[in-house]
């Protein structure tokens, strides 16, 4: 890869035909979205939202943790 920065479209090409895809130049870029299967059908999946920062758990753990580095720091004089 470090030795030979130049494209090589057929490996490419023959890369994308062993995946089930295919490949494009930059003249055929403005193309693709016709090429595109199912181009207008997209999937979006999102979870449920879980605020992380209403937690009081969160909080605790978050105070300790600081509460411990300031208490090391202090006590290796490093304040």
């Amino acid at each position: 890869e470090f030795q030979s920065l130049r494209a090589r479209p057929d490996l490419l090409r023959r890369l994308a035909e062993d995946a089930g895809g295919a490949t494009s130049t930059v003249a055929e870029a403005a193309d693709l979205p016709e090429r595109i299967e199912n181009a207008d059908r997209v999937l979006k999946a999102r979870g449920p939202d879980e605020p992380l920062w209403d937690n009081g758990w969160t909080l605790a753990l978050l105070a300790v943790l600081l509460g411990l580095e300031w208490t090391l720091r202090r006590r290796h004089y490093l304040l």
